[in-house]
């Protein structure tokens, strides 16, 4: 079996925040990646559509685990 390599920073330390999305009539607790958070609170307002990039890492049924490393504000139609 392979070694992994060391983190510089704890997960918990890189994702110490969380947005909550929502999708239709759902709502997402989700983790958000520390470097991201000065950016989504000078560019998107509560209310305001976003597209979020986010990677699955892992979960059981009906309990995904996602977290956030990018995003962009959807302009209004």
């Amino acid at each position: 079996m392979g070694e992994l390599y060391p983190s510089p920073l704890p997960v918990e330390e890189l994702f110490d925040q969380d947005i909550l999305v929502e999708e239709g009539s759902r709502e997402y607790w989700v983790p958000v990646q520390k470097v991201l958070v000065p950016a989504l609170e000078r560019e998107i307002e509560p209310g305001d559509q976003v597209e979020v990039f986010a990677v699955f890492i892992g979960g059981r049924v009906p309990d995904w685990i996602f977290l956030v490393n990018e995003s962009d504000a959807v302009a209004p139609e």
